[in-house]
């Protein structure tokens, strides 16, 4: 967890809390040296570091979208009226409770080159291997020939979908009616020749009613591909122009599961943005080489995103429910790419180009193709109105879709008071003029006292990890087998220490993921992975200590970490997977695989470890097996086109998953910092050692600058308080509600009855003649 710290940080002390019986007062510092820092905090409460009041307008009924004579109801039940265009395939549903229609095209679009795919219900992208494995982008199924076979059944509208031939450039449009008509002057192969592309796919798009709204079903097996030597797919996109709003026409916000969560607003950006936000959800793929940088520092975490018109007026949220492991979001802000609308969709990947070298330093060589998915496309859209119409009732949609489902169980609370994570750095190892050194940093009988310490302040709850507990230490030797490194202590130690501690949760850090040229447990040849290009899944570090790093095949750590099971449930502790459950990526191994591969064989060790296991930054298809979530991200990337930093992640979990913040040892953001813990909903986390952190100087964890329990304990003791004050009083319950009353004052409500006030100002802020002080938190209700 701590090895992605490597950042430089401001580290602010926070050393007196005070409480009222209703408030939580922030720590005051003991010296100047937090105003110093944050002469300007009150002018960021309108940056995009934090929420802003929300614009509450109404919808203008001019920006409606409105029925035409060519939309013919087909599908219909107490909520909802599906109507189609039998001509174009065009979809709108018109919600009974609001009387709103939502659009799957743009009626009478004017977007450029994009108006063939917003006039269209599916687009698609195709690979020319006669034109040097060329990708051509955002087609729109109104751009072609195609011929659609309608049937309607009960509560659904199959489509059977014959997409023939496309035109690439302005002389075949021109002359394409001709060809239509059937002039011999115009046949097939003179089209060829002026630019016409016989794509020639078929495939099936279901389109399904139900009582919250709609889902569109494309299966893998109905795909056909007939002109597959010349013309590959190469992605799918379902409704690229549901949601559409044109430039600041309708008030509200795209959602973004960006890190934490991200809004962007609905404004005219003309010339703002050149691109669009694109990314993939659960981050790069590793195993492949994009030709498109990523731009973000935070992954989509969660397969949704969603578009609010009005708030707390109509929403949807999109829940993809297959094909999310090969899927790119795209958001347009209004002015992106000169696109006039916003626009927030997802590309299926089917089969992407990678170029294939054939020499040892993977310069130049061939392009190539790799099936990266092939599974079948499902997206459920829920239609939200009135108060559910925001963020937070995308989020809580999306928490009982997955309590439904059996992914999400609610906590069970034995606790009155919410855990605090500390995880013990033990040893690690510097290089020396022949080998390299084991650093002790934290014995077992130390861990033990400081834990002890702890729980005389009165902290009884207590997350407890141990990190370099293994031979060699941390750095360099994972994955670990459980054997301890006899510089700590003998092994009779941590049996004491893990008898002492039975009352806590105490976790053994191993990362089955990564490895390094010193883990003795590995073979490069059999078990470091290859990309799909076949070369080595590795990067390089001349200045550490351990120079190189090596993903592993999924089959190699599955079987490691089978092979630790027995060992570790013998001791009564619990394994922090750090990579498990946030790495995925394509990988060759005599043939190629898919990250739905990768997947399925992740999954296997999850299941194995259920229930005696926690995960670093778990994305969404781990969290069937998550009970606590460490690392969560407390920030979205920060990016231009994001407007607001809002808690949709921690939403959807709360009262289900205990979630951890990053370690406070470096918080440079002082009482703001905590503060956020408190209207997230998330737990409080330090890194510690025994000795000071100078002694780690020459190792690959030197800038764990901050750790030295003797330093930290009086402000563990005093933040913990403080975020304890506020978040015990909904220990355990579902966040439903949040607002922003004002720049930098918050109220978080809970389905106990309590509302928590947050006043993220250094000034005095007032909310229904309550009068909450600066930097300061107010526990109302839920309380005798």
């Amino acid at each position: 967890m701590f090895s992605i710290v490597k950042k430089a940080t401001i580290l602010l002390s926070i050393v007196i809390l005070t409480f009222t019986a209703v408030s939580a007062m922030a720590p005051t510092p003991s010296s100047a040296r937090l105003n110093d820092f944050t002469p300007a905090l009150d002018t960021r409460l309108t940056s995009s570091r934090f929420s802003q009041v929300d614009d509450l307008s109404p919808v203008n009924p001019e920006a409606f979208v409105t029925l035409l004579e060519s939309d013919e109801p087909v599908l219909s039940n107490d909520h909802f009226t599906v109507y189609l265009n039998r001509e174009t395939l065009a979809m709108k549903v018109e919600n009974h409770r609001t009387g709103y229609l939502w659009n799957t095209v743009i009626d009478d679009v004017d977007a450029g080159t994009f108006d063939g795919l917003l006039s269209s219900s599916l687009g698609f992208e195709y690979i020319n291997l006669n034109q040097n494995f060329n990708v051509r982008q955002n087609i729109g199924l109104i751009d072609t020939e195609f011929d659609a076979t309608i049937t309607v059944a009960h509560n659904r509208v199959i489509m059977d979908l014959s997409i023939g031939g496309f035109c690439t450039s302005r002389q075949c449009s021109r002359f394409y009616p001709e060809y239509v008509a059937g002039n011999p002057q115009y046949d097939l192969e003179r089209m060829l020749t002026l630019g016409f592309i016989n794509i020639d796919i078929a495939l099936q798009l279901h389109v399904t009613l139900t009582d919250e709204g709609i889902i569109a079903h494309i299966p893998y097996e109905s795909i056909v591909q007939g002109n597959e030597e010349n013309i590959v797919l190469s992605s799918l996109m379902i409704f690229p122009a549901l949601g559409a709003t044109f430039k600041d026409e309708i008030p509200g916000y795209m959602v973004v599961p960006d890190g934490i969560g991200a809004l962007m607003r609905y404004q005219d950006n003309t010339g703002r943005f050149v691109a669009p936000y694109e990314e993939r959800f659960y981050g790069r793929n590793l195993g492949i080489v994009s030709g498109r940088a990523s731009v973000a520092n935070e992954p989509l975490m969660m397969p949704i995103f969603g578009a609010v018109h009005g708030v707390r007026q109509n929403a949807f949220v999109a829940i993809i429910e297959e094909g999310d492991l090969n899927a790119r979001l795209l958001a347009y802000p209004a002015g992106a790419s000169n696109i006039p609308y916003n626009l927030i969709f997802t590309k299926f990947d089917f089969n992407q180009t990678y170029r294939q070298s054939f020499t040892s330093d993977g310069l130049g060589g061939a392009l190539n193709i790799h099936q990266s998915g092939a599974s079948n496309v499902t997206v459920r859209y829920d239609f939200l109105s009135g108060d559910d119409a925001d963020y937070v009732g995308m989020a809580l949609r999306y928490q009982a879709v997955l309590t439904a489902q059996g992914v999400l169980q609610a906590l069970e609370i034995v606790h009155n008071a919410i855990p605090l994570f500390t995880q013990y750095f033990m040893a690690d190892s510097r290089a020396r003029f022949i080998g390299k050194e084991t650093i002790v940093m934290t014995t077992p009988d130390q861990v033990l006292e400081a834990v002890q310490v702890l729980e005389a302040a009165g902290i009884n709850h207590q997350h407890i990890a141990l990190a370099g507990w293994n031979t060699g230490g941390y750095s360099g030797h994972l994955p670990a087998r459980i054997v301890f490194e006899r510089a700590l202590g003998s092994r009779r130690a941590f049996d004491s220490l893990f008898e002492a501690l039975d009352a806590f949760e105490v976790y053994l850090v191993n990362n089955y993921v990564r490895a390094s040229e010193d883990t003795a447990r590995i073979s490069y040849r059999r078990d470091v992975a290859m990309g799909v290009n076949r070369f080595r899944l590795e990067r390089t570090c001349a200045t550490c200590v351990y120079e190189s790093d090596y993903l592993l095949y999924p089959e190699t750590s599955l079987r490691l970490g089978l092979s630790d099971l027995k060992a570790l449930e013998s001791l009564g502790v619990n394994v922090l997977h750090e990579a498990l459950a946030h790495t995925l990526f394509s990988y060759h191994q005599r043939q190629a695989y898919t990250r739905e591969d990768a997947v399925d064989t992740y999954q296997s060790l999850m299941e194995a470890y259920h229930g005696i296991a926690g995960y670093e930054r778990p994305m969404a298809y781990a969290w069937g097996y998550t009970q606590t979530f460490f690392d969560v991200p407390l920030f979205n990337s920060q990016l231009k086109t994001f407007d607001d930093v809002v808690p949709l992640l921690t939403i959807v979990l709360s009262g289900h998953m205990h979630v951890f913040s990053p370690f406070l040892n470096f918080n440079s953001l002082g009482t703001s910092q905590l503060l956020r813990l408190i209207d997230f909903n998330i737990y409080p986390s330090y890194i510690l050692t025994h000795e000071r952190s100078s002694q780690l100087k020459g190792s690959d964890q030197e800038q764990l600058f901050a750790t030295q329990f003797a330093l930290w304990q009086s402000s563990i003791e005093e933040e913990y308080a403080f975020v304890n004050e506020a978040l015990s009083a909904v220990y355990g319950a579902r966040l439903v509600g949040r607002s922003v009353i004002a720049a930098g004052l918050v109220v978080t409500e809970y389905d106990n009855g309590v509302r928590l006030v947050i006043n993220y100002s250094r000034s005095d802020q007032t909310l229904d003649d309550i009068t909450v002080a600066g930097e300061s938190v107010i526990v109302l209700g839920g309380r005798p």
